[in-house]
């Protein structure tokens, strides 16, 4: 449930709301992190892919969002504490929320008449 959100969140561009829905997302990450950490980096990798691909359903442009993907994936081969993984996964979530929000304010200046179009092509309103 705290993912989706986070995801939901992520797709509006809200980064503001991401930060909050990550904060309760992370509550129930950093046990896991604890308790698992054979498969952290696994996770770790999945998560940055969920957040990539609600930014781009949100309308993020993909090329500059998947170039990110490559600088994450190298951080996570070197993590390796649990306490700045934490630290590093609030900053990926502020970048991609960031990215979403800067499409969004682009698109809905005053030239675009307010509405927006996804990189899917999909034309939306305010």
């Amino acid at each position: 449930m705290e993912k989706k959100n986070l995801l939901s969140q992520i797709k509006l561009g809200n980064a503001e709301n991401a930060k909050r829905a990550f904060a309760e997302f992370m509550a129930k990450f950093v046990p896991f992190m604890v308790e698992r950490p054979e498969v952290l980096r696994v996770r770790l990798h999945e998560f940055v892919g969920s957040l990539i691909d609600a930014a781009i359903v949100g309308g993020g442009d993909e090329n500059k969002l998947n170039g990110l993907v490559a600088g994450y994936f190298d951080d996570i081969d070197h993590a390796k504490d649990p306490e700045p993984i934490e630290k590093w996964m609030e900053k990926v979530v502020r970048e991609i929320a960031e990215a979403v929000a800067r499409v969004y304010k682009t698109a809905r200046s005053p030239s675009s008449g307010g509405r927006r179009t996804t990189s899917t092509g999909i034309t939306a309103s305010p």
